[in-house]
């Protein structure tokens, strides 16, 4: 069993991916919405609230481990590889741009743009690329508990940048949730969700873990809007169940 974890409820839409890239495999998915968001947490904090996490799924028996958020990626994912004894993967950063597309946004949450991962990756892969970031605060927990109106308003700020920019990073896994409104905010720029490549290292470096029964545990430390979010990406057969995650 392969198991995923995140702050909430973004990682579903990579669990969505993965099972999408390996439909016979059986997932375990953690989110910690009690103690969400992580974004706007200090590097302490995020590490070891995400070791928790990955300790708890190892006690339940998980033979590999996917990181589907952006700020335990580059915040914790080499504490999480030299802590646990089972193959982890993160969110990759790498992401593939159009030869027309000269001008990036990076969409992200303060401790993802802070850490500077994605801009890095950029300036190496793509130095003629003119990169620019923004930090949106607020943004993973409007979405996480569905508030429509706060995340208009929160998107409507990112409506200037985007309109400058052919292309941007999805760089927090909340935030392909909400894709259409993206999409219809800023219709001429591509919007690029890590998802996609992180499913396919995923296949790549868990395949002998793909056979399985299809299963899925969906698990939250809070139940909140989560069993909503299950209900819309994954539909009515799919439950949500609370846990507790000992401190």
């Amino acid at each position: 069993m392969i198991g995923v974890i995140d702050s909430g409820v973004g990682g579903l839409s990579v669990l969505k991916e993965l099972r999408q890239a390996m439909p016979q495999a059986d997932f375990f998915y953690l989110g910690d919405t009690a103690r969400n968001p992580y974004g706007t947490r200090s590097p302490e904090e995020i590490k070891k609230y995400s070791l928790q996490l990955g300790k708890w799924l190892l006690a339940h028996e998980v033979t590999g481990l996917v990181v589907a958020c952006n700020t335990i990626t580059v915040q914790a994912l080499d504490l999480l590889r030299h802590e646990l004894p089972i193959p982890v993967i993160g969110m990759q950063t790498d992401v593939a741009l159009l030869p027309t597309e000269k001008r990036v946004a990076v969409l992200a949450t303060p401790a993802t743009i802070a850490k500077g991962t994605y801009q890095q990756s950029l300036a190496e892969r793509y130095p003629a690329v003119d990169v620019v970031t923004h930090a949106c605060p607020g943004l993973a927990s409007a979405i996480e508990h569905y508030r429509r109106e706060e995340i208009e308003q929160l998107l409507e700020e990112c409506r200037s940048l985007l309109s400058e920019c052919d292309a941007a990073i999805l760089g927090c896994t909340h935030y392909p949730l909400v894709l259409n409104d993206w999409q219809k905010l800023s219709p001429a720029c591509r919007f690029i969700d890590p998802a996609q490549a992180t499913a396919k290292a995923a296949r790549h470096a868990l395949g002998e873990q793909s056979q399985g029964d299809g299963r899925t545990e969906y698990t939250f430390t809070q139940e909140g809007c989560a069993a909503m979010w299950v209900f819309r990406l994954f539909g009515p057969n799919a439950t949500a169940r609370q846990v507790t995650i000992e401190e």
